[in-house]
């Protein structure tokens, strides 16, 4: 039997959550609401080698999402003597894969190293970071120069 995905708005005060139904090909539902508590998948290599001094760094990865669909991507990064994380927007550059980048910017990559996770919400609110303890365990890696 043939079903297809529905995604339909389930609003409870003020949260929100996308509710799915399997509806079977001659148009009944064959199980009741779902209500989307998955949170996005995250694919990344991470970045093993030293960078070079100055020179902006890009980060890929690719997010999905099988229910309510990727809300956005974040790269969290700091350098590893700073306390603060900055965060940019990781944009769609790859639609039909889901493949999201970003780069931390030149004047971020000084001597030392570098430590990034990433941070991703669906639109059922719904989060995941990779590595999934965040910055708790935050990728690092080797600036060379300076």
């Amino acid at each position: 039997m043939k079903r297809l995905w529905l995604a339909l708005p389930l609003f409870l005060g003020a949260c929100s959550k996308e509710t799915t139904q399997v509806v079977n090909e001659g148009g009944g539902v064959d199980s009741g609401p779902y209500v989307d508590e998955d949170a996005p998948v995250i694919e990344h290599i991470p970045i093993e080698t030293s960078q070079t001094f100055m020179t902006a760094v890009r980060i890929t990865a690719t997010v999905t999402d099988d229910y309510a669909g990727v809300d956005k991507v974040e790269l969290f990064y700091k350098r590893e003597d700073k306390a603060s994380w900055s965060t940019v927007p990781m944009p769609v550059t790859d639609e039909a894969n889901g493949v999201f980048a970003a780069d931390i910017p030149a004047s971020d990559v000084q001597s030392g190293g570098m430590d990034y996770y990433l941070h991703a919400v669906d639109k059922s609110a719904n989060e995941a970071q990779m590595p999934t303890e965040g910055e708790a365990n935050a990728y690092h890696f080797r600036i060379d120069g300076g």
